[in-house]
């Protein structure tokens, strides 16, 4: 298969294994948030309150409503770039092992000629390389089996000439034709 020079149409090519990564991404910088904000901001309301002690009640209270206000506002906004982020981030993982999925259906089909391309940036670029040696591999491999049976074709073809018996011809034929399908499944060149 060509190189994909083009970006994936889709951000969620492989949904529930990006939706886990980024749920747990997620759960770890919450738990981060929840709990330095938490220290935080109980040491700092018990701050303002007896810097600001001098001041109305409700101004503290109205001051400690408005922070509250930015701080979830802040949140939001974080959240909502945290989710953006590892979803980005899953995507350069998720695109490559669906692109190998897609490469091992090929050659369960019997095409070694598959061959597996990342885009730039893309993670797991070393399993791209090893995949490809493997399928490289195997071609060779392959191409060697064709070879000798090619060759112990030929020497069947020229030994049946010598042959008188009819059933010696016979049995032959098929262990010839058994070798033909031997490696027939596989498709080498492209």
């Amino acid at each position: 298969m060509n190189e994909e020079k083009s970006k994936r149409s889709k951000i969620l090519v492989k949904r529930a294994l990006q939706l886990k990564y980024a749920l747990v991404v997620l759960l770890a910088m919450l738990a981060t948030v929840v709990t330095v904000g938490a220290d935080f901001y109980i040491r700092l309301h018990s701050f303002i309150k007896e810097f600001l002690k001098d001041l109305p009640e409700h101004s503290i209270d109205q001051l400690m409503m408005n922070m509250n206000q930015l701080m979830y506002a802040k949140i939001i906004v974080l959240l909502i770039i945290a989710v953006a982020i590892s979803l980005y981030v899953s995507h350069k993982f998720a695109g490559p092992i669906v692109r190998i999925e897609k490469s091992i259906e090929q050659i369960s089909r019997g095409d070694l000629t598959e061959k597996v391309y990342f885009r730039s940036g893309d993670e797991l670029k070393h399993l791209a390389h090893y995949f490809n040696y493997m399928t490289g591999r195997l071609k060779t491999e392959v191409k060697k089996d064709r070879d000798a049976v090619k060759d112990a074709l030929d020497r069947l073809e020229e030994l049946k000439g010598r042959v008188v018996d009819t059933d010696a011809r016979e049995e032959i034929d098929k262990i010839q034709e058994n070798l033909r399908e031997v490696t027939e499944y596989w498709k080498i060149d492209t």
